[in-house]
């Protein structure tokens, strides 16, 4: 593995589990993904060391061939009959009868845990490639709210929140071939924020993959699987009925004696499949709530951040909220303020501001904001020196490929103290 790629993978885990992400973000890729996990750790337990299938056998066949009966019913699957169904149906009757998702169901559940964690993976991915450190900047903020620091050591972190919250706006600005409305001359205002909207939509896309998944390995005819299953539990249709994950199959076990090949049809109880009816009617559920969620919140960041009177409105809340502390005066110019957001802070600046402000509260947004409103009074209006020149570097690198900031010849990962 070459260094760039070192030096990428190293910012991606630099956030230690704090990221820029709502609530919605979590509780589908976290909470989701590992709700996913347990339960194929527990339903595997429950298959590969207890017992999951007990077959009825003749009276005469012997311990082994009961256990043989079982194994071999087992791994070469079942088939379903019409309750009280009088005989037994022909052989390729008894195929498409075959029931052979049972088995797997840990496996799928696991797949499904990799799967919904692919949106998280792609958002860390892509914000990291910006140049941006959004994840970081997060982080270090909900440690800013939460640290019991003196005062002193309080205001210099939020000096260098500021800082790299400006050096990552303008990092993320470099991004070549960007082809979106709000990029110009002085490179991409938004380029964090239409990432992040995009990837609510590959959210979205993704559980509907898990829906389809879930359909298309279970047999069933649509997408509303779910809704239909506890609509035929209300309406006491049960899997007597459906066919829908049954309790008692059949399976038919070939036998050689004395010569030739004999099949002898035994009938089998699977306890597991009460479990597996309730744990897919809830993840169902479960699922088309997590879109839900990605949808409200969509429209919530699209309305908050993309009107510039919104943007105004959400910034004038933290400048009050911060004059007290930071002696910026307690009203700020309307025109001053858009000069800033236009020409010091733009959209990207303002949505990770507002990411602050969700994970950390307005205050530790405010903490950061106030620097930064200070150096722009105060007429420093721009980066150093110093910082220009590494911001030119990436942008003659990112030609190239994607590294993140460095400084001193090694990866800049956090807070430096004196």
């Amino acid at each position: 593995m070459n260094e760039n790629a070192i030096n990428q993978l190293s910012l991606i885990a630099d956030s230690h589990g704090v990221y820029a992400e709502d609530f919605a973000d979590q509780l589908m890729s976290k909470y989701t993904s590992l709700g996913l996990m347990l339960t194929a750790t527990v339903l595997a337990m429950r298959h590969y060391i207890f017992k999951p299938i007990q077959c009825w056998v003749p009276a005469e066949w012997p311990r082994p061939w009961e256990e043989y009966a079982e194994n071999y019913c087992w791994i070469q699957n079942t088939y379903n009959l019409a309750f009280r169904e009088p005989g037994f149906p022909g052989l390729q009757a008894r195929e498409e009868a075959e029931i052979s998702y049972f088995q797997w169901v840990p496996f799928l559940l696991s797949i499904q845990a990799l799967l919904v964690f692919l949106p998280h993976l792609l958002w860390r991915v892509t914000s990291a490639r910006s140049g941006g450190e959004p994840h970081r900047i997060v982080k270090l903020a909900s440690e800013l709210a939460s640290t019991g620091k003196p005062k002193r050591k309080r205001r210099k972190m939020a000096e260098y929140l500021a800082k790299q919250l400006r050096k990552s706006i303008a990092i993320a600005g470099t991004v070549t071939g960007s082809r979106l409305p709000c990029c110009g001359s002085n490179g991409c205002a938004c380029w964090l924020f239409v990432s992040y909207i995009v990837n609510k939509f590959v959210y979205v896309l993704n559980g509907l993959g898990q829906l389809y998944l879930m359909k298309t390995y279970l047999g069933y005819q649509d997408l509303h699987f779910g809704w239909s299953s506890v609509s035929h539990l209300l309406n006491e249709r049960y899997w007597q009925q459906t066919g829908i994950f049954p309790r008692v199959t059949f399976c038919d076990i070939p036998i050689k004696q004395v010569g030739q090949w004999n099949t002898r049809s035994v009938q089998c109880v699977l306890p597991m499949n009460m479990l597996n009816e309730k744990i897919y009617i809830f993840l169902w559920f479960w699922i088309v709530l997590c879109m839900a969620l990605q949808v409200v919140y969509c429209v919530f960041w699209i309305a908050s951040i993309a009107p510039p009177a919104r943007r105004l409105k959400f910034m004038r809340s933290l400048v009050r909220l911060e004059s007290p502390h930071s002696g910026l005066g307690p009203a700020v110019d309307t025109s001053g303020m858009r000069a800033f957001m236009r020409d010091h802070l733009r959209l990207d600046g303002v949505f990770i501001l507002q990411m602050v402000a969700e994970k950390c509260g307005n205050l530790g947004a405010a903490r950061i904001l106030g620097p930064m409103m200070r150096h722009y009074e105060e007429g420093d209006r721009g980066l150093s020196e110093c910082d220009i020149t590494e911001i030119t570097d990436y942008r003659d690198r990112s030609s190239r490929s994607t590294l993140p900031v460095r400084e001193n010849g090694r990866v800049d990962n956090g807070f430096h103290h004196q």
